[in-house]
């Protein structure tokens, strides 16, 4: 996909929407937009111990966390690809500024 690959795929889009299948579809897959990112997950203790479950699960739940947030960042960034609406790519720049700012 370039950049002069965009105006097609936004008017592919724009015809499947206009369909009933199509509007089913997007509705499945589409995101709202003004979702919240989720506040920056408890930090590692400095000291990690190994084999320690509760240090296993901090680290699990920050991954989780920012994967989850991260993935979606990319899905407002690509509804903005797709449709061209300002509001998605508001959003992806909203999440991802979100993330660069928490501190661990």
């Amino acid at each position: 996909l370039t950049k002069a690959d965009i105006p097609q795929l936004r008017t592919f889009v724009a015809k499947l929407r206009a369909t009933p299948e199509g509007e089913k579809l997007w509705k499945k897959i589409s995101i709202d937009t003004g979702l919240n990112p989720p506040a920056e997950p408890e930090a590692l203790p400095e000291k990690k111990r190994a084999n320690n479950p509760e240090i296993a699960k901090l680290w699990r739940i920050g991954y989780d966390t920012a994967n989850d947030a991260g993935n979606t960042a990319w899905r407002y960034a690509l509804m903005y690809q797709i449709t061209g609406e300002e509001k998605y790519g508001r959003d992806a720049a909203r999440w991802l500024l979100a993330l660069a700012d928490w501190q661990s």
